[in-house]
Formats: C-alpha cells, structure tokens, sequence
C-alpha cells in the first residue's frame, strides 16, 4: 500500500521529512500523457489536475513495521511542515 500525500512544495516537504529520517518517494513524477511510451498517442495533452498531482505527490512511509507511535512521528512532522 502507499500512503500519498500532495503539496505544492513537495522538496521543502520531503527534505525537512528527510532531516528527521523519515524516508519518502515520489512515484508519479510526471503524467502518463507525458510518458515516453505514449510519444504520438492520441493522448489528450496537457492535463492540469495530473499536471498539478504529479508536480506535488509523495509517498509517506506505511508498511507492516511501523508501530503507532512510528505513524504517529510521521504524522507530526508533516503537521508541523504544512
């Protein structure tokens, strides 16, 4: 599972997360339209909302080994940045 969160300053974010040692991703960097594989698919271009999710969507840590307190340091820190 991931646990995605979306912020227009998705570097601030994820390097201050990165400061307390709380590790994310960013799998969706760019839309599917602007995918490679899609070069000269009559794929509608451009597209504002996967534009703007993919500009600043990330992954936050969630996997079995994360204990409460764990979930609860993450959601802090991300309070705390927001």
């Amino acid at each position: 599972a991931v646990v995605a969160a979306v912020h227009p300053d998705r570097a601030r974010i994820r390097a201050a997360l990165a400061r307390h040692g709380i590790d994310t991703a960013c799998y969706y960097e760019r839309p599917l339209s602007r995918e490679p594989v899609l070069t000269g698919a009559r794929v509608p271009h451009p597209i504002p909302m996967a534009e703007r999710f993919c500009a600043g969507c990330f992954a936050l840590p969630c996997h079995i080994g994360l204990s409460l307190s764990d979930v609860d340091f993450v959601c802090d820190r991300l309070l705390e940045l927001i």
